[in-house]
Formats: C-alpha cells, sequence, structure tokens
C-alpha cells in the first residue's frame, strides 16, 4: 500500500510540471534523512548506485524516480539498524539518453522524505588533438561513453557550431569530426546524439583551442618609372586572401590611395606591402620593394633674336616645358652679347 506522502505526490504530480514539483518537494523534505548516487551522470548500461542515511532504523523505504519525460520507476528497500541503506541499483537504459531523473525516498514508518537527481547524457571526456588552426578542417578524436548506433543523429559543436560526428567502428565510446572555421581562442566542445528511440542527449563539454593561421605576401620588384607615367595599381596578394594595404617613404616621389600608385617626382621610395591579420589570421611579414622614378626630358624652345645695332648687350629668349605642361624655372640661354654692325652670333648652352 502507498504512504500518504506518494499519494499526495501522485496528486501533485497531475496538477504541476516536474520541475515545480522538484522545487514544492526541497519546501517539503526533512534535513534529517538523505539520498544520494554515487555520480551525477550516467552512460547507458551502468548502474546508478542509490544510497541514503537518516531513516528510521529497519524501515522500509519506498523510492519514485521520475524523469524529464514523464516516466516513473518505483523501487523499495530497507534501511539498516543504524538508519541507512546502500547501493540499490537502478539500471540506466539506452532508452534513457538525454534523461534527467528526480528520485524521491520515502519512510514508511517515519514519513521522512529527502530527495536528489541525476542525468544520463552522452559523457566526452577527451579531445585530440586539444587544438587547431582557426581556418578548420583538423579531425578530432573524441573519447567518452553513450555514442550509441541507434541514435539517428549525431553531432560534435565547436561552440555554437556544429559538425557531423562518425562513430569509429562499432564504438560507443570512440568518434571522429572535422573541426569547423572559428576564430582565434578557447571553445567548448560537446556531442549531441538524437532520434533512434532516444531522448536527445548532450554531453558535458571539453576544451579546443583555435590558434591564428600564419600568411605570408607576395610582393614583387617594381619597374622603373619616369617622371610624367601614368598612374599604376599594386598587385601583392596575401595567402590568407585578405585585403594587402601598402605606404610610400617618400610622398615626394609617390603617393598611394588604395593600391593606386600615383608619381610626383623624380627618385626613390620605399614602397611597402602589410597585412595585420584578422581574427583567424596572424599578421604577415610587411613585404618593402624598392619604386625607382627617373627624370622625365623637358622641353626646351630657344627664340633667335635679330637686332638694329645700338651698342646694347642682346641675349636669346626661350622656354622649358615639363611632361606635364608645367613651366620650368632655371633656364639658362647661356651669355648676352654686344651686337656688331652685321653679320650673326651663335649661342652654346
Amino acid at each position: 500500500m502507498e504512504n500518504k506522502f506518494l499519494l499526495r505526490l501522485k496528486k501533485l504530480s497531475l496538477l504541476v510540471p516536474l520541475t515545480a514539483l522538484f522545487i514544492l518537494l526541497s519546501v517539503m523534505s526533512y534535513a534529517q534523512a538523505t539520498v544520494w548516487t554515487d555520480k551525477d551522470d550516467y552512460a547507458p548500461s551502468e548502474i546508478a548506485l542509490i544510497s541514503g542515511s537518516g531513516w528510521w532504523a529497519n524501515e522500509v523505504i519506498d523510492i519514485v524516480i521520475y524523469s524529464a519525460f514523464n516516466d516513473t520507476y518505483y523501487l523499495s528497500t530497507k534501511a539498516d539498524g543504524s538508519g541507512n541503506f546502500s547501493n540499490l541499483e537502478f539500471p540506466i537504459e539506452i532508452n534513457h539518453l538525454g534523461e534527467e531523473f528526480f528520485l524521491v525516498a520515502t519512510g514508511l514508518s517515519s514519513d521522512l522524505t529527502a530527495f536528489t537527481t541525476f542525468t544520463d547524457a552522452p559523457e566526452l571526456t577527451s579531445i585530440s588533438p586539444t587544438s587547431g588552426p582557426t581556418t578548420g578542417g583538423t579531425e578530432v578524436t573524441l573519447i567518452g561513453k553513450g555514442f550509441l548506433p541507434s541514435a539517428t543523429s549525431i553531432t560534435v559543436n565547436f561552440g555554437t557550431v556544429s559538425v557531423p560526428g562518425y562513430r569509429v567502428g562499432n564504438s560507443n565510446t570512440e568518434l571522429t569530426a572535422t573541426a569547423p572555421a572559428q576564430p582565434a581562442g578557447i571553445i567548448d566542445v560537446s556531442v549531441t546524439l538524437t532520434g533512434g528511440g532516444i531522448v536527445a542527449g548532450t554531453s558535458e563539454t571539453v576544451p579546443y583551442t583555435y590558434e591564428k593561421v600564419n600568411q605570408t605576401i607576395t610582393f614583387g620588384a617594381l619597374a622603373t618609372k619616369t617622371y610624367g607615367d601614368d598612374d599604376f595599381d599594386l598587385t601583392a596578394t596575401a595567402t590568407s586572401g585578405l585585403d594587402v594595404t601598402y605606404t610610400s617613404s617618400n610622398i615626394g616621389v609617390a603617393t598611394i590611395s588604395g593600391n593606386t600608385i600615383t608619381i610626383v617626382g623624380a627618385g626613390e621610395t620605399t614602397i611597402t606591402a602589410s597585412q595585420a591579420g584578422d581574427d583567424y589570421y596572424d599578421a604577415a611579414t610587411p613585404v618593402p620593394q624598392t619604386l625607382t622614378v627617373n627624370k622625365a626630358d623637358a622641353t626646351i624652345v630657344v627664340n633667335g633674336t635679330t637686332v638694329t645695332y645700338d651698342g646694347d648687350e642682346h641675349g636669346a629668349t626661350g622656354s622649358a616645358i615639363g611632361v606635364k605642361g608645367e613651366t620650368l624655372a632655371g633656364l639658362d640661354l647661356g651669355a648676352t652679347f654686344t651686337d656688331v654692325p652685321g653679320g650673326t652670333a651663335n649661342w652654346t648652352f
């Protein structure tokens, strides 16, 4: 015959959710009696060992185990002369995977009540290797328990990104998976099993470290230019595929906007290609190249002069025009001379 407490409990269980019932039990329970299991979590086919203390000597103790999915299991045991019992067995079955159990123990003589909880989730104990590149692609091996063949889906969760997990042979304890791309840092890895007549279950986590990947820049030698040449584009590339940036050491020779160089003067400048990296890649080693810009030829115009003898000094006139149409200063047309009657004078410059 069920005791008064269990009858009240059955009526309550019809009215309130299991979680709320568990909270209610915590208010109703007595501190003198306790009950516990040998582990907090079990894998399928393991045995949960239930023990208790603080009961009346030699009284019968009824145990009701409620699952989160409304299955109920009944056990019974007897306390010894000191009010203790130990290692009462409750088998964890394959269809329990993913369950959370609430256990209520009631003394039939004392009416004392105690409770505890335990779970049946896949167990993940290790991952190898424990780190890999941010670009992903590393095949990892996961060791644990409860990786059942009856599950229709096994996923390995790398933080918030999930990928398929594959059982190794017929093993229930070993999986393989391929790490997805993730930013650098330490993330939690877990295993989730669903379907196949089992309740969805997710394991505890183990850490996995994503390490940034090295990258290199390819930046070839720059052709010699001449002042007045058109703008041209720089074409360095990084193995990461990220955009390359450029600087000019002498903006009096060349300036840069994006990847386009504008020549502004003759001389030399060092053009440096850089890539700063991101969440996935380390910064690349900068690559410098020298850009040489030669002087351009100016267009010189010299105008001869014909004068009537007047005894004064006279000289030639002219101009120097640059490649961009600018007038150049500093044109030297040689010495002047004092004209004499008749004849022709020549300049060399």
